[in-house]
């Protein structure tokens, strides 16, 4: 095994039991809590809106973020890009912002939710009846609790990635280096060296793909590093692909002139460091900044 490969992989054996260690029982089981109160919230107000999954279309006309509810009422419960896969017609924003859907939309959309419904946990549609308080009580149940875990891993994931960001941000601001705000990123020396900027867009062969920080190198090169959290093996495989895609997709448009880079914490299956490395893509550990501290100042 090379030795970088070594090296990451020790790393990546240190991450895990720093994130095990940082488990906290008390603050975990309030924040469970809160989820589950706020999905049971929304999937009290999608069950009104459309008198008790009667009348799905109109619910998505009153307020978009019932989908939510309706995606996890499916058999199997699907995710928002799965269900694209399904029907073209939805937009995920609409979700998101509760923006509604038109006529034609909802109409379509609706449709295909009538099509992956659990027949087994709403079979009162399928009598034309009325749901009793049993049957209610399970699908608050299992929409609720899925609602709630999908939330509070995609919360915590975003949280740490921003303490992440916000890491390296101070990092760099105390090695000397300059915040900018940049443009979407077009040609070579878009940011000169040691200065740096969040959220840029790197343009690609087809769509621009967005970096969580972009750093100015010498000689016009730009590092292009991504904060990524994992909360498991299988969520790490995830991260891995979301950053293995946007380096191919930096790499093919611009080759070297972009060095693609991922900052990791949490748990991280060993295949998939590998994966990393093995693409050219650097790695750091959220627990070893000095490590991106050093590289930096060999390169700029």
């Amino acid at each position: 095994m090379p030795p970088d490969q070594t090296y990451h992989l020790a790393e990546a054996s240190l991450a895990k039991q720093l994130c095990q260690q940082s488990f906290d029982n008390e603050r975990s089981r309030l924040e469970w809590h809160g989820q589950l109160a706020a999905a049971r919230n929304l999937v009290a107000k999608a069950m009104r809106d459309s008198g008790n999954l009667v009348h799905i279309k109109d619910a998505l006309k009153t307020d978009g973020r019932n989908m939510a509810v309706f995606r996890h009422l499916l058999a199997p419960p699907i995710s928002q890009d799965q269900f694209l896969l399904l029907n073209s017609d939805w937009k995920k924003a609409s979700e998101g912002v509760g923006r509604t859907l038109d006529d034609e939309t909802a109409a379509s959309v609706a449709t295909t939710i009538g099509l992956w419904l659990d027949t087994a946990l709403i079979s009162w549609l399928s009598d034309e009846r009325v749901p009793t308080e049993r049957e209610i009580d399970l699908v608050f149940e299992r929409a609720a609790s899925l609602m709630a875990h999908s939330k509070l891993a995609t919360t915590r994931r975003g949280k740490d990635s921003k303490q992440q960001e916000e890491a390296v941000e101070e990092l760099l601001l105390s090695i000397g280096w300059q915040k900018v705000v940049a443009a979407p990123i077009k040609t070579r020396a878009a940011l000169v060296e040691k200065t740096f900027a969040r959220k840029v867009k790197f343009a690609t062969r087809t769509s621009p793909q967005e970096v969580d920080i972009a750093c100015g190198l010498k000689d016009d090169y730009l590092l292009a590093l991504e904060c990524k959290v994992s909360n498991d093996e299988t969520n790490s495989i995830k991260r891995v692909n979301d950053v293995l895609k946007k380096a191919k997709a930096w790499k093919d448009h611009w080759g070297s002139f972009v060095i693609p880079a991922a900052l990791l914490q949490g748990v991280y299956k060993h295949g998939d460091i590998e994966r990393l490395l093995d693409d050219g893509v650097e790695v750091f550990w959220s627990h070893n900044m000095s490590d991106l501290e050093a590289w930096l100042a060999v390169r700029s």
